[in-house]
Formats: structure tokens, sequence, C-alpha cells
């Protein structure tokens, strides 16, 4: 995910000094109630840059009347 920017942390903390980064995600599920999981090294690797996670979550299937929830799927983001 940071592989085309620098990964000198010195720079990305100066940065984070004077502006506040954030990392956008929207994800679109098929169905209510899925996981998503983010990789240690993904999450340390947003930590160290100084930067908010921001998830936005949507369920395309919001058709909850049969009142079955389904065992969460998981998803695995990393960079």
């Amino acid at each position: 995910m940071f592989s085309g920017l620098t990964s000198n942390l010195d720079h990305w903390n100066s940065i984070a000094r004077h502006f506040e980064g954030s990392l956008f995600c929207g994800l679109s599920v098929p169905d209510c109630n899925e996981g998503v999981r983010f990789l240690p090294t993904t999450l340390k690797a947003v930590g160290e840059r100084g930067l908010v996670l921001d998830l936005d979550i949507y369920c395309e299937n919001d058709d909850m009347d049969e009142g079955i929830l389904q065992p969460p799927r998981q998803r695995w983001l990393h960079g």
C-alpha cells in the first residue's frame, strides 16, 4: 500500500506534525454482518505514519426481513 511512497518515518512524522492525514477505505460487501481483518503489519504501517484509518462499510443486501444472520465471512486487507 505504501510501496510507492517514502519509507522514511522521519518524513512522515514531520508531515503529521503539520497536517492531519487519513487513509479512507470504502468497502462494499455483498451481505450484512461480514467481517474485515487488517494484518498487523498494515495497521503498524498506518500508525507509524501518523495516519487515521477511516472505514465506510456498505451492505449491498440490506434485506434483513428473513431474520437469519449468517456467521461473518472474513476478508483480509493488507498492503
